[in-house]
């Protein structure tokens, strides 16, 4: 049996379309395979690293201390308040919402504004950036930090 999780989202499709197709020669049979096809696809793409963390509480505790140790003691609140540097638990986004794009910009910063770049500064390098990305999302608007 193949390993439509290891296959890119390329191969799946190729894969499940030509099944789809195999399988499907009544015309409205083969509709009903196509949307189900297209339905599982758009589930194939990459996970993003964030994803791990949101689930696991240690992460989170961990990011929660990142953050207030690092982005809350200079710029950020975990309390909505009037400051230069954005709240980030409001889900606006100045720079793209999607974890990729808060990774980003946590890593690179933002030029011509005070958000300095901590790829590479931060204890845990990366994996302390996506940990940050996971505890801003997740605790979000939904909840209070």
């Amino acid at each position: 049996m193949p390993d439509y999780e290891a296959a890119s989202p390329r191969a799946a499709r190729s894969l499940l379309a030509a099944m789809a197709l195999t399988l499907a020669q009544e015309p409205v049979v083969r509709a009903v395979a196509l949307i189900a096809l297209s339905i599982t696809v758009a589930g194939c793409g990459p996970k993003s690293p964030a994803d791990a963390y949101r689930s696991d509480p240690d992460a989170l505790k961990r990011a929660k201390s990142v953050f207030i140790g690092t982005c809350a003691g200079y710029c950020h609140t975990t309390t909505a308040t009037n400051r230069d540097a954005p709240y980030l638990f409001d889900d606006q986004w100045l720079h793209g919402g999607a974890d990729q794009e808060i990774f980003d910009t946590i890593a690179k910063g933002v030029p011509g504004t005070t958000m300095i770049g901590f790829k590479g500064n931060l204890p845990e390098g990366d994996d302390d950036i996506w940990r940050l990305v996971a505890y801003i999302t997740a605790t979000g608007a939904r909840s209070a930090p």
